[in-house]
């Protein structure tokens, strides 16, 4: 590991690693399967070369030998085993291509307005694209269960404040504990000096209860000669092409329709001020599934705004990127390579794989059942916040209802989804629009239900005109 020298500056044994940044790097790990879980195993001692500096990982790619290639090939076995429930283990032993452990993530997903959205922040650096609320380990209590550096990666990037109302969102987990660190407060502070008119401080803190959804991975970390630390409930989350091990979990959770999404990350104490999107959850998944690479938001926040009315490049290319010149955060031949790439709006390759996951995952634990559903709910895309508001409606009166966007996974064809689907509701309603008219899948799903062989279901239209979708269903 001779090229390992030349990053001497950035690395250092873990031992004298505890700052604001530590990731040991490991050449050895396992991964193995066990149906739907997959477990983790790995090793460190003190003397694990651990990254203790930003500027890291950057020279770790450039010195690692072969490492293009070498990624490639490791990514397409990983996610032969993570993605495509093929093969039963990995096991990794390269002295020359080191992996970071470990980093920790929070995939967001919104409930506005009776309609789910994925909460996702813009990258500007490499990997390039929107990616969720994650981030290396800062201490060593970090390294040793990365759900702290989860809950701490929500918090830390994500601030929520309903102007109007005078809200300001907490989250809070634990039984209604709220993680409090003092970069918070900073970040709060920066963001003030933006609204001098509005004191922040007269606002009331609202907690907000957090449902964490548990996934199906476990980790087993070995330090040095002590027994093994086990963690559960997370998704495994590799990525060879970034080098990185990470953690993930998700988060569901709803805010009021008037509330404002704020970044909070902090880089020389001063604001990073990403954009954030909330992309409609059904949409996105759609797009996955088709393998698409560039994804634009439903909803757009930035510099404490709803800037919706704006196009993507007129925020991420114009203001965003000037801000980023601006405050010395970038140089402007960074923000220049990243007008030029062509894939600035795909999903991080972190982000992808999660939602990827979590999907299978869902799919597996809700499987359709014949009787467990009373009632298809079939609608375009377009129509997706009055179908969603129609969802909770019915769910409160008592009928369970199949909706795509809380019952269509990843790990099955849409296909023959929709048609069993179909098959097990009672009832298929339609919500009839303009747009539904045109809509392949609402055609496909009417005509699943017309070709059932002696079939049961009935087929209601419900019609809705253009004003109807912004009100409330009854």
């Amino acid at each position: 590991m001779e090229w390992l020298s030349r990053c001497h500056q950035h690395i250092c044994e873990l031992g004298f690693a505890e700052n604001n940044l530590i990731q040991v790097l490991l050449h050895e790990f396992s991964v193995y399967r066990t149906g739907q879980e997959v477990q983790l195993e790995i090793c460190f001692d003190q003397q694990t070369p651990t990254i203790r500096r930003r500027e890291a990982k950057e020279a770790l790619r450039e010195a690692m030998p072969h490492f293009r290639r070498k990624a490639k090939r490791y990514q397409a076995k990983l996610d032969t085993l993570l993605l495509n429930n093929n093969g039963k283990k990995f096991v990794h032993n390269d002295l020359d291509f080191l992996f970071r452990y470990a980093s920790g993530g929070t995939l967001p997903i919104i409930t506005l307005g009776g309609q789910e959205y994925y909460c996702l922040f813009y990258r500007d650096t490499y990997p390039v694209g929107w990616n969720i609320a994650n981030g290396a380990s800062d201490s060593l209590d970090e390294l040793l269960n990365p759900l702290i550096t989860i809950k701490r990666e929500l918090r830390e990037k994500l601030i929520i404040l309903d102007f109007p109302n005078k809200l300001d969102y907490l989250f809070s987990w634990d039984s209604g504990k709220t993680l409090e660190r003092p970069e918070f407060a900073t970040a709060r502070d920066l963001w003030q000096r933006r609204f001098p008119g509005k004191d922040f401080g007269t606002f009331k803190q609202l907690k907000i209860p957090l449902d964490w959804g548990d996934g199906p991975d476990l980790l087993n970390i070995t330090v040095g000669e002590n027994s093994p630390i086990t963690l559960s409930g997370c998704f495994l989350n590799i990525n060879a092409l970034d080098f990185g091990i990470e953690l993930d979990k998700i988060a569901k959770f709803s805010v009021d329709a008037k509330s404002v999404l704020l970044d909070g990350e902090i880089i020389d104490q001063k604001l990073l001020d990403r954009p954030i999107g909330l992309f409609s959850a059904q949409r996105l998944e759609e797009l996955i599934l088709t393998d698409q690479t560039q994804f634009l938001p439903e909803i757009l926040f930035h510099s404490g705004r709803n800037q919706s009315d704006k196009s993507l490049d007129e925020i991420v290319l114009g203001s965003y990127a000037a801000m980023l010149e601006r405050e010395g955060l970038r140089e402007r031949k960074q923000t220049q390579k990243l007008q030029r790439n062509k894939d600035k709006y795909d999903l991080c390759p972190v982000t992808r794989r999660i939602i990827r996951r979590y999907l299978l995952h869902r799919a597996v634990r809700s499987p359709i059942r014949n009787g467990s559903h009373e009632l298809f709910i079939s609608y375009s895309s377009n129509d997706e916040q009055f179908a969603g508001q129609l969802r909770e409606d019915l769910l409160n009166a008592g009928v369970v209802c199949w909706f795509a966007p809380h019952d269509l996974g990843i790990g099955e064809d849409m296909r023959s989804a929709i048609e069993a689907a179909i098959h097990a509701c009672e009832k298929l309603l339609v919500i009839f629009s303009a747009d539904s008219i045109h809509s392949p899948w609402v055609r496909t799903e009417v005509e699943a239900a017309l070709e059932e062989e002696n079939r049961r279901n009935e087929i209601v239209l419900l019609p809705i005109s253009i004003d109807s979708r912004l009100i409330h269903p009854q």
